[in-house]
């Protein structure tokens, strides 16, 4: 047999015939060492050692235990009087009831800020939390939101999104009734030539601004018949001047006041001149400077050279 093909052969024991070694007991006697401590000792092998391991222990010196170092305390903050007093009323009335009073606004703010601060704070709060904006404020000033808009209209939208606020619509009034039926101070003058508000005491920069402030804020309702002064007058197709007396406005070419008097005024003006009249045979005119040219070409580059800036005002 090759060497890797031998086995290891032990003789096989019945199990009857096993057999375990035993230990003898061990004998456990308490004996008084020498510094006076009661030693355990087992067997005699061990009473050496357990002696020897007592003498070490005893002469070795005690160590003395260092106490943990103790965080010193908050000092409490001082309260005034009024508050200490306040404090102390609801602790005993607390303690008297039985009940656990709940932690007030004071309490929860921060601990840093002094308790008159905080006070303060709090009576903020409860100012601009009850407090209602006026929806009549001229300025169209949000109170409670320290907020300003520019018109009547939007502070109103601002008022029924924000602060749920119902508010009955604007009643305009109709320009049918007369001077004497309305108080005159309750109403701004619509046809000022300055655009100054009598009773807001402000003055406008154009027209637009102006009335619309008419509208939006004091109620008045613009109509096309506003743009007319006095519809009674009728103005002079043929003035020299261009001069509408009725809207009391001047213009500087003709053929722009004569279209202000088809559209506003409703008046059915005749054109100018007729085209079949024309006397071509004069040229063209020029009516800046009163020069004469024959043809339209010759005419439209003088015009382009010499009256560009007044061209670009019409």
């Amino acid at each position: 047999m090759t060497g890797w093909q031998t086995r290891l052969t032990f003789p096989v024991v019945p199990r009857d015939q096993w057999e375990f070694p035993t230990m003898p007991p061990e004998s456990t006697t308490i004996q008084d060492g020498p510094s006076g401590k009661r030693m355990r000792l087992d067997g005699d092998s061990s009473v050496k050692g357990k002696e020897k391991e007592g003498v070490a222990k005893s002469e070795e010196p005690p160590v003395a235990k260092v106490p943990a170092k103790r965080k010193p305390r908050a000092k409490p903050k001082p309260k005034t009087p009024k508050a200490a007093a306040q404090s102390s009323n609801e602790q005993t009335s607390a303690s008297a009831s039985g009940e656990v009073s709940p932690a007030t606004a004071t309490q929860i703010l921060n601990t840093n800020q002094t308790e008159d601060d905080e006070l303060k704070h709090v009576e903020f709060i409860l100012f601009t939390f009850f407090l209602v904006p006026d929806p009549d404020d001229q300025d169209f000033y949000c109170r409670t939101c320290n907020l300003q808009k520019h018109s009547r209209a939007a502070y109103r939208y601002h008022l029924q999104r924000v602060h749920k606020m119902k508010l009955t619509a604007l009643q305009p009034l109709p320009f049918s009734v007369k001077a004497a039926e309305v108080r005159p101070e309750t109403l701004p003058d619509v046809y000022d030539p300055y655009f100054y508000c009598r009773i807001c005491k402000k003055r406008y920069k154009d027209v637009i601004c102006y009335r619309r402030h008419c509208q939006n804020y004091h109620g008045i309702q613009l109509t096309r018949a506003l743009s007319i002064p006095d519809p009674n007058i009728e103005p002079d197709p043929n003035d020299p001047l261009h001069y509408c007396k009725a809207c009391n406005r001047s213009y500087e070419v003709r053929a722009t006041y004569r279209d202000h008097l088809r559209r506003i005024h409703k008046m059915a003006l005749e054109p100018a001149c007729n085209p079949a009249n024309l006397d071509r045979s004069k040229g063209f005119v020029c009516r800046f400077c009163n020069e004469t040219f024959k043809e339209g070409k010759v005419y439209g580059a003088h015009l382009q050279a010499n009256h560009q800036g007044k061209l670009e005002k019409r």
